[in-house]
């Protein structure tokens, strides 16, 4: 059984292990108690931002009609957090813990990757939709976000209540700032290394672009914004994108991955479609398949 990455390259959970998720889900540890959680990680007041319900709520009106499944990733979840819960080493050691009694994997590497896969993606959606398609930056700054954690332990979902005043011009800059603040931490509790989870926010980052591009019809924009964010950020690796013939001859553009989610160490798992790990000329074998499939 193979673990089918989605059609821009973030890895779907295989079948089997998704199930093997649901029996599980409700045995789960549950999140702390979110009134404490919110007395010790409340947000300040900060300058430098615009804030304001309506301006925030048409960014998110825009992005999410240019890409309607944003609209689960900013949903409001049943139990709201601080953002500033994921720059918490000892709050991300938990969750991990609660993933790890999940997959039943004990390895925090694996278990850590895995979270940051799903946790990057989840976070940068919406700022990196919003930037190409309203041409307004959502703050990323976890002071400005209320996040939603579902009982297994990952991000269901994440919103912001401010936008950058500069435009579309310094998302890099967020992202150097904001996710670092995050990283550092779960690279000291997962054991995974810093590099390795900036490569996981570039696939993320570039996964993202790819589809708000492609939904303005400018793939070219996507792939744009992707590496002009990236050459900002400083500690992300270049984003990388493929063309391969699609169905009719039509060229097709993934993300070239330079991380691996390490999915295939779960039971029943393997390698995704699009994953680094093998050769590529098996690589550009099972894209150009899934491009003529799909």
């Amino acid at each position: 059984m193979r673990g089918v990455p989605g059609d821009r390259g973030i890895p779907s959970v295989p079948r089997r292990v998704s199930e093997f998720c649901a029996e599980r889900i409700d045995s789960a540890a549950q999140n702390s108690d979110t009134q404490r959680v919110w007395a010790l990680f409340g947000r300040p007041c900060e300058a430098g931002v615009v804030r304001g319900e309506e301006r925030v709520a048409a960014v998110y009106a825009r992005a999410t009609a240019a890409v309607p499944e944003l609209a689960t990733l900013i949903a409001p979840g049943t139990s709201a957090l601080p953002g500033t819960v994921l720059t918490d080493a000892g709050w991300l050691a938990d969750r991990l813990s609660d993933a790890a009694r999940l997959w039943a994997v004990e390895n925090r590497r694996v278990i850590g990757t895995l979270w940051w896969y799903a946790a990057s993606s989840t976070l940068l959606a919406p700022p990196v939709i919003a930037s190409l398609v309203a041409g307004s930056t959502l703050d990323l700054a976890p002071a400005a976000l209320t996040v939603w954690v579902r009982p297994d332990g990952y991000l269901g979902g994440g919103r912001t209540d401010r936008l950058l005043d500069d435009g579309s011009t310094h998302l890099g800059a967020a992202v150097r700032i904001h996710l670092g603040a995050i990283i550092r931490p779960l690279a000291t509790v997962s054991g995974a290394t810093e590099p390795a989870l900036w490569a996981i926010a570039t696939d993320s980052l570039s996964t993202w672009a790819l589809r708000a591009g492609t939904a303005v019809g400018s793939v070219a924009r996507g792939t744009g914004l992707a590496v002009a964010v990236a050459r900002q950020a400083l500690a992300m690796p270049a984003p990388r994108f493929v063309e391969v013939p699609g169905r009719g001859g039509a060229p097709r553009c993934y993300v070239r991955r330079c991380s691996c989610c390490l999915i295939y160490h779960l039971p029943g798992a393997e390698l995704c479609i699009s994953c680094p790990r093998q050769p590529p000329a098996e690589r550009l074998r099972r894209l150009i398949a899934h491009a003529r499939s799909d």
